[in-house]
C-alpha cells in the first residue's frame, strides 16, 4: 500500500517521497512474535496497598505480566537479529 496524496508524492508512512523508499516504515507484510511469561503470586495486601491509587482495593493476589514483542517487515527478514 502506498499513499499517494498528490504531487507524486509515495510511502508508506512519513516523509512522502517521490521514490517512496524514505518512508521510515516500509509497507508490509509483517510477521510478530512474542516471548511472554505471567505469573500469579500472594502478596501482602497492606504493602500491595500502598503501591495503588486510593480508589483501587488490593487483594492478597497479584499477577505480573513481562512480553518482548518483536515485529520484522516480510522482505527483510534478518532484521530480527539486529
Amino acid at each position: 500500500m502506498h499513499l499517494d496524496p498528490g504531487g507524486g508524492l509515495k510511502a508508506y508512512t512519513h516523509p512522502l517521497t517521490e521514490s517512496g523508499r524514505s518512508s521510515i516504515v516500509p509497507p508490509g507484510p509483517y510477521h510478530y512474535g512474542v516471548e511472554y511469561i505471567a505469573v500469579h503470586l500472594r502478596v501482602d495486601r497492606d504493602k500491595a496497598q500502598r503501591l495503588l491509587p486510593e480508589f483501587l482495593k488490593s487483594t492478597d493476589e497479584a499477577w505480573i505480566y513481562v512480553s518482548d514483542f518483536v515485529t520484522v517487515h516480510g522482505n527483510n527478514t534478518d532484521w530480527i537479529y539486529r
